[in-house]
């Protein structure tokens, strides 16, 4: 089993994790990258912002204005 993962393998894992929770391993894996990679830890940061900013248009998107 690696111990480092590629900043592609990470990226991948960081997309992946939006949509379901990683095994314990993946995501030990990817904190351990995260240390080490500049960027990727700005990916990551843009991944963070795209999340909330979509949550946020989910939100507003439903919310009933009407009379």
């Amino acid at each position: 089993m690696k111990w480092m993962l590629s900043c592609r393998e990470t990226s991948m894992r960081l997309v992946r994790q939006e949509a379901e929770p990683l095994p314990w391993w993946s995501r030990v894996q990817v904190r351990m990258h995260l240390l080490a990679c500049r960027g990727c830890q700005r990916f990551a940061g843009q991944m963070r912002l795209m999340s909330r900013a979509s949550s946020a248009w989910r939100r507003y998107s439903e919310r009933d204005d009407a009379p």
